[in-house]
């Protein structure tokens, strides 16, 4: 089950989150920070598992943006892989290249996108 996708750029702000459990903002902030900081520590990995969070959390680097998806063990890692692949080729496809400012400036069309792929995480 997936509980959380992220995009963040390289600076380590996040453009876009869209969360499938409930999570008060404290506990939002130390999971995007720990997130962020473990993705830029493990570029060349796509996956880690997060001992005192306890989520499976893959990742994939596209251009100077991390899509970051993160759940439980159940998680697939290779058809995450794909499905963040699916969703960065879509949104290129609408935005003919996407780029960060696509995902600022039209962030309800990346939240439409995303809910027609993936329902209730």
């Amino acid at each position: 089950m997936i509980h959380f996708l992220f995009i963040i750029n390289k600076h380590g702000k996040i453009r876009f989150t869209k969360y499938y459990r409930h999570k008060s903002l404290t506990q939002r902030r130390v999971i995007e920070h720990d997130v962020f900081r473990n993705c830029l520590a493990k570029q060349h990995l796509c996956m880690y598992y997060d001992e005192q969070l306890q989520y499976r959390v893959v990742y994939q680097k596209f251009a100077s943006l991390f899509l970051v998806i993160g759940g439980d063990h159940t998680i697939d890692t290779f058809a995450t892989i794909g499905f963040l692949h699916l969703f960065v080729r879509i949104l290129s496809a609408y935005f003919s290249s996407v780029c960060e400012l696509d995902l600022i400036y039209n962030i309800h069309i990346v939240h439409i996108i995303l809910d027609e792929m993936l329902v209730n995480g």
